[in-house]
């Protein structure tokens, strides 16, 4: 389906670059940050409910990823077709 898309917007699919094995470094990495930095994102209004709430959502899905590995992104690299190509 988002092929389709790439195509209809005139563009032509060249591959999809697959980072999903990035994505239980990248949960475990924002605990983090929300770690050291929960000071200062309090004091910009941020409260503890919804931090604690980032929290367990992002450690549940740092746990499946890694016993699982079922979330995916990634990126699709398209470019502007050369005149007459398609």
């Amino acid at each position: 389906m988002y092929i389709d898309f790439v195509k209809e917007a005139g563009m032509k699919y060249v591959t999809w670059w697959d980072g999903s094995n990035h994505l239980e470094r990248y949960f475990r990495d924002m605990l983090s940050q929300i770690q050291n930095n929960r000071p200062e994102m309090n004091a910009k209004g941020i409260t503890n409910q919804y931090l604690d709430n980032w929290v367990s959502s992002l450690t549940e899905r740092a746990d499946i990823q890694a016993e699982k590995g079922v979330f995916a992104w990634g990126v699709f690299v398209a470019r502007k077709p050369f005149e007459g190509e398609l």
